[in-house]
């Protein structure tokens, strides 16, 4: 009886997984999300874009507008609008930076061989 009882669980072989493996792989996700220049040209483009109508809802809001719950909401949805178009802008512009450094690195490296 003793046989038919089996562990359903692999073993562990107390080995670690393979780090280059993940480290490759980001590398990899990374190089082809940086390789896509016009879609980060059109993330940043549009995140600034987002980020100044932004701004200027909220610099509206304070000039132009007597205090009333219509002030907070427009200032509250521009500051919403601003964040997230600077979180837009700076994602497509860290991705425009690794482009250019992978490029720069794989000129390099076709200059050794």
């Amino acid at each position: 009886m003793a046989d038919q009882h089996q562990d359903s669980h692999p073993k562990q072989t107390g080995t670690a997984p393979d780090k280059p493996e993940t480290t490759s792989g980001w590398r990899l996700w990374l190089q082809q999300r940086a390789e896509n220049e016009r879609s980060n040209l059109r993330l940043f483009v549009s995140g600034a874009a987002a980020f100044f109508i932004g701004l200027g809802s909220v610099l509206y809001a304070d000039q132009r507008l007597l205090p009333s719950v219509m002030q907070e909401l427009l200032a509250a949805s521009g500051l919403v609008l601003s964040s997230a178009g600077a979180l837009m802008a700076l994602t497509g512009y860290i991705f425009l930076s690794f482009s250019r450094i992978f490029r720069l690195t794989r000129t390099d490296e076709k200059h050794h061989d």
